[in-house]
């Protein structure tokens, strides 16, 4: 969702001005829509349900209304009301990167964006975090929100707009295909190369390169 929502922002954005604030408030407009239908519902229906699993905060979470929790899933901090929505307040930080991204991208080579793509996923799942637990950078929201992401969702949509320039995902797409690679052994390759790195402990810190090859394989898949 990620790499594919950031390769779509860039190229439809390549080029041209961005207009964040109309983003931004398109992304609320769906959310609220469902968000001031389906939470009311919820607690008129689902205050005093039984608990039904063992994770029990998923059952109650209805059972008591709190000004503070409310306005924060209302603007989408937080998503106790609905842990599905957990991709919003991903994709609102990466919506509110994107301009300074998209200039970057504009500005460097293709290799100098990927490998800073690469080097920053590794900083904000692994050293940032590391660095937070020293002095008061735990407490600070900007700080934990922005730079601490394990596994690093946003990533994936900075890699999404690295392709995005000059069209990369298609070129990609048409070099495996020239050089036959688009085919069940290299399935399978790819397949035992991402169990290799998932348990070698890199595990989610640079889960988001392994996306673009799915992405090619379900394209070629459909047509």
């Amino acid at each position: 969702f990620m790499f594919v929502g950031g390769y779509g922002l860039y190229r439809s954005c390549e080029g041209k001005h961005t207009n964040l604030l109309a983003r931004i408030k398109k992304l609320y407009s769906s959310y609220w829509k469902v968000f001031f239908i389906f939470i009311p519902l919820a607690f008129l229906f689902f205050r005093n349900q039984p608990i039904y699993c063992a994770t029990e905060n998923i059952c109650t979470r209805y059972k008591t209304f709190i000004w503070t929790e409310f306005i924060e899933n209302l603007i989408g901090i937080s998503n106790t009301y609905n842990s599905e929505w957990w991709f919003f307040r991903e994709y609102l930080i990466a919506l509110i990167t994107f301009p300074i991204i998209k200039s970057f991208i504009e500005k460097h080579s293709n290799g100098i964006n990927l490998s800073l793509v690469v080097i920053f996923s590794i900083c904000v799942s692994s050293v940032f975090p590391a660095l937070a637990k020293y002095g008061n950078l735990s407490n600070n929201f900007i700080f934990t929100n922005f730079l601490c992401k394990n596994p690093p969702y946003i990533s994936a949509f900075w890699l999404g707009c690295a392709i995005g320039k000059n069209d990369l995902l298609m070129r990609l797409r048409i070099s495996l295909r020239d050089n036959h690679l688009l085919n069940p052994l290299a399935d399978i390759a790819i397949i035992l190369a991402i169990i290799f790195l998932k348990n070698s402990g890199i595990r989610e810190t640079i889960t988001f390169l392994y996306i673009p090859f799915f992405c090619l394989k379900d394209t070629f898949t459909r047509i």
